[in-house]
């Protein structure tokens, strides 16, 4: 029950609203399933093959948080993470030396290291970066490792258990198997690993009912056809198969509770099997299970793969994010949707949406919906690493955006950030949130962050245009004249009637003398928070020279290339219909112009076989190619086109949809200059197919240049239609 905290803010949930967030939904659900536990055992595991990438860091997220919810219910936890280095390594990665094939079905906490590390094997390379990388979130795990239990002889009489019912798991295996694929009576639901090859290439031929195993050697070499025998409880060297290994294991450390991804919920699956054998066995219930969806990529699809090489880790992530902000994006997503990670504009608001959450829980921001206050609620609280306290009041919220602007203006000078916010920093709480998310901004900027987010301020003034000098003379007085932001905003109000100059003119070129930038951070705030910082620089000595941008403009005449031939703007679908005369179309009606609220809508004819609804396509903003030769189709007249990607390859059509203003045009900017798709000339279909534009895993190019602002649904691959 959330605790009473904050002018009353967090009084005591409604019971119907209890278990309104996920894990404690989870949490109830096993308390209910196992009502007698002493310890509730809550376990997630991988096998070390691989880095682990931050689509497994959720299986460990997901545990973690429901772990914290049993615990939030006044029961006792504990937290084992399976290290499952008996598993034999099956494949050599692409940044392994290929010699490690030589080592292929040995334990993977066997084979030696081929990295640049102090790990012992190959398997402890990727144990020991893991745990490094969760350890700032103090996470009360207890980590195992499988090849050090599973040698200790420790399972030895549940595996003659599971051996002497072996028809069990037969039976429930053939369950989902096709008639040519049912396993014999023979089959043996376990490996065993050669005391002298160490590999699991090993063919049983009998077990004694007790602990004895006999097998005959496979692996090519001398030993192979070799029969031997072992006695797994004294010399403990056999591991079982993994649908059988799992209920194994559930048994032996009485789990309730485990999640699993897709591959592991479906029929025939891991979990699906396992539960049934687990209680056929042992006698036991198999763990609560939550299925958890995949970590995405922001403009990627597909799962993730931590044994090809350069999948995203949970270090890359917290570069950008706070361990706050990374417990934040779990927490608030239920486990079966997809999270898709960006690194893009959408990191500024993530911070800000954790921010506003922030708020509401300390009573500074309004949630008229009950059931939903108390479940973001719970997500803040949540989102808090172990081991930190929930503050008792608002603590410091330095704004991500805030940050990208006084790290550059400040040369990233850690001391001087901290200075500018002494006065907020009350708390270790806050220095501690400051010093992270500072950070984070540093990199992002370095990393990711689109240039219009990046810049430098000139060290002095050299070259000035006549322009410029009136500019800079008029925010050097404005800059002096005024005691507070609201005083100089006032004086950029008045910049046209004082120095005839439009405002924006005034900006552009503030900012060129500046940061030789047309476009910079919002000037007011800008200039004046490093108001002796910018008075200094105004004063230093520069030469007039109108000429300055010559070079530069003569570089603007450049002949056009066919990008400039279309007219590609977003529209705002306002309303949608289906055809009259045909079944597999929708009569889509989208306004193109941000100005003509009523009199620029489009009535554009689209094909409804390619599986967009009504509901789909009604409110959104689609790149839509306006100068195309208007068409009919059976009796509707078609005012130009939805543009789409298509990918051949899958079948697969993905509408362009658009992240700019109603009415704005696309556009790339190159050596060249900039080319905006806002030509008024007609153009037929087949020049727009003959104009190259192209997609790529949903980012759209044309020729090389990548073109903002818009993506493709479903993050296809293929050409622009």
């Amino acid at each position: 029950m959330v605790q009473d905290k904050n002018n009353g803010n967090n009084k005591e949930n409604n019971s119907n609203f209890e278990n309104v967030h996920w894990a404690d939904n989870s949490a109830q659900r096993v308390l209910e399933q196992f009502p007698n536990e002493n310890v509730y055992t809550v376990a997630s595991g991988i096998t070390p093959s691989g880095y682990i990438h931050i689509g497994n860091f959720r299986e460990v997220i997901t545990t973690e948080l429901v772990r914290r919810a049993l615990e939030h219910k006044g029961v006792k936890t504990k937290f084992i993470y399976s290290w499952d280095s008996y598993d034999a390594f099956r494949k050599v990665p692409k940044d392994v030396p290929s010699n490690w094939e030589k080592y292929l079905r040995m334990p993977v906490g066997n084979v030696p290291n081929p990295f640049n590390s102090q790990a012992l094997t190959y398997g402890q390379h990727f144990i020991e970066l893991f745990e490094e990388e969760t350890s700032v979130f103090n996470f009360p795990v207890e980590f195992q490792k499988q090849h050090e239990i599973q040698t200790s002889g420790v399972y030895a009489n549940s595996i003659k258990e599971v051996l002497n019912n072996k028809h069990i798991v037969i039976e429930e295996l053939n369950k989902y198997r096709g008639e040519d694929q049912q396993l014999p009576l023979s089959w043996w639901p376990l490996d065993v690993y050669d005391d002298i090859t160490q590999k699991d290439t090993n063919e049983i031929i009998e077990f004694d009912g007790e602990y004895t195993i006999t097998y005959k050697v496979k692996e090519e070499g001398e030993l192979e056809g070799v029969v031997k025998s072992v006695n797994f409880k004294d010399e403990p060297r056999v591991k079982l198969r993994w649908k059988a290994d799992w209920p194994m294991r559930w048994n032996h450390f009485k789990v309730c509770f485990e999640p699993g991804g897709k591959d592991h919920s479906t029929p025939g699956s891991s979990y699906t099997v396992g539960k049934e054998i687990v209680k056929r066995i042992f006698n036991r219930e198999a763990p609560v299970y939550t299925m958890y969806d995949f970590v995405l990529l922001k403009g990627q699809g597909g799962k993730i793969s931590s044994s090809k090489g350069g999948a995203l880790r949970l270090k890359d992530v917290l570069e950008v994010y706070t361990p706050e902000m990374v417990l934040f994006l779990f927490a608030g997503t239920r486990p079966n949707s997809e999270i898709h990670i960006s690194f893009d504009i959408d990191v500024i608001k993530l911070y800000e949406d954790f921010d506003k959450l922030e708020r509401l829980y300390f009573g500074l921001e309004e949630e008229k919906n009950e059931k939903q206050r108390v479940n973001k609620i719970r997500q803040y609280e949540l989102s808090l690493p172990n081991g930190v306290e929930i503050p008792k009041e608002l603590p410091i919220q330095p704004s991500f955006r805030h940050l990208t602007v006084l790290a550059q203006t400040h040369n990233f000078e850690f001391e001087k950030i901290e200075e500018y916010y002494r006065d907020e920093l009350k708390t270790d709480f806050d220095k501690r949130r400051l010093q992270e998310r500072f950070e984070c901004a540093k990199n992002w900027l370095e990393e990711y962050a689109p240039d219009e987010f990046k810049f430098s301020i000139v060290e002095t003034l050299s070259l000035v245009t006549s322009e410029e000098e009136k500019a800079i003379l008029y925010l050097k007085e404005s800059l002096q004249k005024s005691q507070s932001l609201d005083i100089l905003i006032s004086y950029f109000k008045s910049i046209k009637d004082t120095i005839s100059m439009d405002m924006k003119d005034f900006f552009r070129n503030c900012y060129m003398v500046l940061i030789q930038k047309e476009k910079g951070p919002k000037l007011s705030s800008f200039v004046f928070e490093n108001k002796e910082k910018f008075l200094e620089l105004l004063s230093t000595p520069y030469s007039l020279d109108d000429s300055k941008y010559e070079q530069i403009d003569n570089t603007h005449n450049y002949e056009k290339s066919i990008f400039s031939s279309l007219n590609l703007r977003t529209g705002l679908v306002v309303g949608v219909e289906e055809h009259k005369e045909s079944e597999n179309l929708l009569v889509v009606h989208i306004r193109v112009n941000q100005e003509a609220q009523n009199e620029d809508i489009r009535q554009i004819v689209f094909g409804s076989d390619n599986e967009y609804s009504k509901e789909d396509l009604i409110d959104k903003k689609v790149v839509v190619l306006t100068n195309l030769k208007y068409t009919n189709f059976k009796g509707v007249e078609s005012q130009g086109m939805i543009v789409a990607c298509q990918d051949t390859t899958q079948n697969k059509f993905g509408i362009l949809f658009s992240d700019l203003n109603v009415g704005e045009c696309l556009k790339i900017v190159r050596e060249g200059g900039e080319e905006v798709t806002n030509s008024q000339e007609e153009i037929k279909k087949e020049v727009f197919l003959q104009s190259g534009l192209r997609a790529e895993e949903g980012v759209i190019y044309f020729e090389d240049v990548k073109i903002e602002g818009v993506r493709g649904d479903r993050n296809l691959t293929g050409n622009i239609i």
